[in-house]
């Protein structure tokens, strides 16, 4: 089977989990760190992605709630979720949640296994689940007003220069 692992981030374990991922021998020449992209390269990226995951486990800040499974979901790209992650944007998806495909526990290696083994032998059956996640999704939201609004201040941010304020 032919796959990337794509990861994207400069955060402070990024270059600890490159350098795990590539010690292991399954995952020689697999994995691929583009490191930081600007938030309006986000959705192109998601869309041209086989999937998602979101695998955030035992996270100690319980009202944090991430935007990426959303980002996901409105490109149409199949998710891999942790269960905690679905469990907070659950209620959002009263007729597809039962097209989530949410894992237990990431850090139990088998069961992520036999999700990835699913995936891979039937990607259009996630597909056209990501499809209908996502129909639900934008009929009750304006994604792309808010996409627009923040594309905007995301550009207008980074063309500024930076400003010193005296106070």
């Amino acid at each position: 089977n032919d796959f990337r692992l794509l990861f994207v981030s400069d955060g402070r374990d990024a270059a600890a989990f490159a350098a795990r991922a590539a010690s292991q021998k399954n995952l020689a020449g697999k994995f691929l760190n583009i490191g930081f992209i600007p938030p309006w390269e986000v959705s192109a990226l998601l869309r041209s992605s086989s999937a998602v995951l979101h695998l955030e486990h035992n996270f100690p800040v319980p009202i944090h709630s991430p935007t990426q499974p959303y980002e996901a979901v409105a490109s149409g790209t199949p998710l891999i979720i942790s269960r905690e992650i679905f469990k907070k944007i659950e209620p959002n998806f009263p007729n597809t949640k039962s097209f989530f495909t949410a894992v237990d526990d990431p850090g139990e290696t088998a069961g992520l296994e036999a999700v990835f083994g699913e995936f891979i032998a039937s990607p259009e059956r996630f597909r056209v689940r990501a499809q209908k996640i996502r129909e639900e999704y934008l009929s009750q939201n304006h994604w792309e007003c808010f996409v627009n609004f923040y594309d905007a201040l995301f550009r207008s941010l980074a063309g500024r220069k930076r400003r010193f304020w005296r106070f």
